[in-house]
């Protein structure tokens, strides 16, 4: 199962990817964007749960799925002891699940991931991605 957390406007959507079948929970959320509530802005940025670094093709790098005008200005992924796995900046940022070159064990990861929009908002995204092993 894949979970994908979207802002639009005053509104979260958590989307579920079950069985290729969508299913979405619109949820309330009472912050604004920016620093008064008349500059809202859609925000749609997919940040998957978990991924599989099985070199199939799909799901094979933890990324954020649909970046279009926002800069990833920072992109940290690290284990349980707080090591950091992996650490980039830019729109193409993407862990593979390996650190120095190894793949890691199957398991949960923490990430940390600064997005500046075009309105010059930066947002911090924080959560955990589940690398999966087949």
């Amino acid at each position: 199962m894949s979970v994908y957390l979207v802002k639009l406007n005053s509104v979260t959507k958590r989307f579920f990817y079950l069985l290729n079948v969508w299913v979405c929970l619109m949820l309330p959320v009472t912050a604004f964007c920016g620093k008064d509530s008349t500059n809202t802005e859609q925000r749609l940025l997919f940040i998957p749960n978990a991924f599989t670094p099985n070199y199939d093709g799909v799901n094979d790098v933890f990324k954020i799925v649909n970046l279009e005008n926002e800069k990833v200005e920072h992109f940290r992924v690290f284990n349980r002891w707080g090591t950091v796995m992996y650490e980039s900046s830019g729109n193409e940022a993407a862990w593979d699940g390996t650190y120095k070159g190894k793949l890691q064990e199957q398991g949960d990861y923490g990430y940390v991931i600064i997005i500046r929009f075009p309105n010059n908002v930066t947002e911090v995204y924080k959560g955990v991605i589940h690398l999966m092993k087949n």
